[in-house]
C-alpha cells in the first residue's frame, strides 16, 4: 500500500494532530520527559481549560497516558513523536539555512545523515564579506588551533590545509582523514607529494580512502564542526560560506558523518621502501 493511499485513509486522523498546535506541543514536550499539567501549561502558554481536552484526545488515541500526576508518551506515542520531532527539526534547519541549501550540492550528504540534519539547528552560517574575504578560512584555522583531536572528510585540499594538519601532528594531536580516491592520487604528485610523505611519517596520523561519493569538506573536533559543500553544479567546492557548529548536537552529527565514511574506507599505509624525509 502506497503512502498516498494510507494518507487518504487516515487523512482526518493526521490532520487532527498537525492542525492542533497544543497537541503537537504536548507530544514534543513529553518526548523530552514526563510532565505534569502545570509544566504543560507553562510550555504551551495555555490554560488548563485549553490543555486538558487536548490531553484527553491524545489519551483516547492512545498516544499519551497518565501516571500519577504526570503525563507520558505511550509506546505508540513515542514512535509517532520521534518521527514528528525529526520532521520539525529538519524543516527548521532547511528554513533557517534556506539560501545555503538552495545554492549547494546537497547530494553530497549521505541519506542517514540527512535524516538527522535537524541536529544542526543551533549551528550557524559563516560567510565571507566585502570587509573580510577570508572570513571562512580564518574562522576555520582559528577554531582548529588548540583542538585535541580532528576528524576530516574531504574530496579537496590545499597546501594551507595540509600545513595545518602537519602542525597539529607535530603537537601530538591525533588526526584522522578520509579522502576520495581521486584526491589520494593527487597527493602523490606535485605540489603535495613532499607534504603527503611528511604527514604519513606521524604515528598519530591516519589516512583513509573511500570509494563513496563525496562532495563535502568537513572537519569535526571536540570544539567545533565545519561543514562545507560544493556549489550547485557539484564541481567546485564553495570556500565562501560554510556551516559552523559549536553545540553538542552539531558535534555529534559531525562525528557520525565522519564515522559513516570511515566505515566505508580503507586505511592507507606508506610502504617502508617509499619513506622519505621532508624536502628530499
Amino acid at each position: 500500500m502506497s503512502s498516498i493511499t494510507v494518507y487518504g485513509e487516515i487523512e482526518d486522523e493526521i490532520k487532527s494532530i498537525f492542525r492542533s498546535r497544543l497537541q503537537t506541543q504536548i507530544l514534543l514536550s513529553l518526548m523530552e520527559e514526563n510532565k505534569d499539567l502545570s509544566q504543560l501549561r507553562e510550555i504551551t502558554g495555555s490554560t488548563s481549560q485549553a490543555v486538558i481536552p487536548k490531553i484527553r484526545k491524545l489519551e483516547l488515541n492512545q498516544f499519551v497516558e497518565e501516571e500519577g500526576h504526570n503525563y507520558s508518551l505511550t509506546p505508540m506515542g513515542n514512535i509517532l513523536t520521534s518521527k514528528m520531532y525529526d520532521y520539525v527539526m529538519a524543516f527548521g534547519v532547511f528554513c533557517k539555512f534556506k539560501d545555503f541549501w538552495a545554492k549547494h550540492h546537497i547530494r553530497g550528504i549521505p541519506e542517514p545523515l540527512l535524516k538527522d540534519i535537524g541536529d544542526l539547528i543551533d549551528s550557524e552560517i559563516i560567510s565571507e564579506t566585502t570587509e573580510d574575504v577570508s572570513k571562512v578560512l580564518s574562522t576555520y584555522f582559528r577554531c582548529l588551533q588548540g583542538s585535541r583531536q580532528a576528524f576530516v572528510v574531504s574530496s579537496m585540499t590545499s597546501i594551507e590545509l595540509i600545513d595545518a594538519v602537519i602542525q597539529m601532528l607535530e603537537n601530538g594531536v591525533p588526526v584522522e582523514v578520509v579522502i576520495t580516491g581521486d584526491l589520494f592520487m593527487k597527493l602523490d604528485k606535485e605540489p603535495y607529494i613532499e607534504k603527503y610523505y611528511e604527514m604519513m611519517k606521524f604515528s598519530n596520523f591516519k589516512l583513509m580512502v573511500t570509494e563513496e561519493y563525496v562532495r563535502v569538506g568537513t572537519t569535526v573536533t571536540e570544539n567545533f564542526l565545519s561543514f562545507g559543500l560544493y556549489k550547485k553544479d557539484g564541481i567546485l567546492f564553495d570556500l565562501t560560506e560554510q556551516i559552523f557548529g559549536f553545540d553538542n548536537k552539531s558535534l555529534a552529527w559531525g562525528k557520525r558523518f565522519f564515522q559513516y565514511y570511515k566505515d566505508r574506507s580503507k586505511i592507507i599505509e606508506m610502504p617502508k621502501n617509499e619513506r622519505i624525509e621532508p624536502g628530499i
